[in-house]
């Protein structure tokens, strides 16, 4: 009964995003004894065979024929001053900006507190930092250690750090987050690891690859520019995303 559940399950599910608990009942429908234990498995099945695929936290949609998307954050209002900033001073610099809350999108563990990054080249960084005290003092921290955020940082406050050589860049807003940067990050960035749960990596990543067009050759390159290379790529060999 388990093969028709899987077989049938898309018929019953609505166009629209769906959570977990709508697959649950289409498939109790199917089959009114459906487990719950039985709905990992048969999601994990539907993934596989690109039946669904994820939309967010616990969020799906039938795959159909759609595509993959290049992955793309959501500015907050005050983020999207800080990149107005940026582009009218600094129009000749290479730097990102990017927001710590986009991760709740793919983390089970949700950020309450937000954190706006600009990573800008390191001879950079001083006169960034001198730019925005004119509007936002008290709200600008300078390449800050882990103990200084805790002990000086607000929500929404605006985080300086270097801009590592051979950064991947956004696409198509080059200024902005990718996802290849952002992998590797995760295991390289004291800062950001110190923000994060790492028992969310495994479907957090796994979230981002189904979601979005991840390139994996990128990734790599960028692991190799941290030392990581080992570390990312046996991550990514465990949990069948090295393709």
């Amino acid at each position: 009964m388990a093969f028709v559940v899987k077989e049938k399950v898309a018929e019953y599910l609505p166009d629209s995003a769906f959570d977990r608990g709508t697959i649950f009942n289409a498939a109790k429908e199917i089959d009114p004894d459906f487990k719950e234990t039985l709905l990992r498995n048969l999601i994990e099945e539907l993934k596989a065979e690109n039946v669904i695929t994820h939309s967010g936290r616990n969020l799906y949609e039938k795959l159909g024929d759609k595509e993959k998307r290049s992955y793309s954050g959501a500015y907050s209002k005050k983020g999207k001053r800080i990149r107005l900033h940026m582009e009218k001073n600094y129009p000749l610099l290479d730097y990102r900006v990017w927001e710590l809350v986009w991760l709740n999108e793919f983390m089970n563990h949700q950020l309450a507190k937000n954190y706006i990054f600009i990573e800008v080249e390191k001879m950079a960084c001083g006169f960034v930092y001198d730019g925005l005290m004119d509007n936002y003092r008290g709200e600008v921290l300078l390449r800050p250690g882990i103990e200084d955020v805790v002990r000086y940082g607000n929500s929404d406050d605006i985080i300086i750090e270097k801009l590592v050589s051979e950064s991947p860049e956004g696409c198509p807003d080059k200024h902005s987050m990718s996802l290849e940067k952002l992998i590797v990050d995760l295991f390289s960035n004291k800062l950001l690891m110190s923000m994060l749960s790492k028992g969310d990596y495994e479907e957090g990543i796994k979230d981002m690859y189904e979601m979005y067009i991840v390139n994996t050759s990128a990734v790599l390159r960028y692991a190799r520019r941290r030392n990581k290379y080992d570390e990312v790529k046996g991550f990514l060999n465990a949990n069948g995303l090295s393709k």
